[in-house]
């Protein structure tokens, strides 16, 4: 079975099956991806801390969706679903939004 190269054509195995029954090629695949290739995913109460350590500033709330506004005058939304995560297209464009790339995302994970 050769991997997937594009993400969002790669089978989420966590969903049907443990890790550990994932083929050895596959899962060293999986464990080798390179740095930036895979954002973690993450629930709304976790990136509204990454954005408030980047300087944004929550502003209001309009239904489901956190407005947040940092000095510059960027603005990011950031909906809030409970604990579903932030699905990965999404999260890409609100990272791009911030102004911040994925290896920065991983640091400021890795400091909350």
């Amino acid at each position: 079975m050769k991997p997937y190269l594009h993400t969002s054509r790669r089978p989420r195995l966590e969903n049907h099956f443990p890790i550990s029954s994932v083929p050895g090629a596959l899962r060293y695949w999986l464990d080798q991806t390179p740095p930036g290739y895979l954002q973690r995913l993450v629930t709304y109460k976790e990136l509204r801390k990454v954005a408030e350590s980047c300087g944004f500033e929550w502003q209001r709330r309009q239904g489901s969706h956190n407005t947040f506004k940092n000095l510059e005058g960027r603005i990011i939304v950031i909906p809030d679903h409970g604990a579903q995560v932030i699905v990965r297209p999404l999260l890409r464009k609100i990272l791009r939004d911030m102004g911040i790339g994925v290896d920065e995302y991983h640091k400021i994970l890795e400091k909350l």
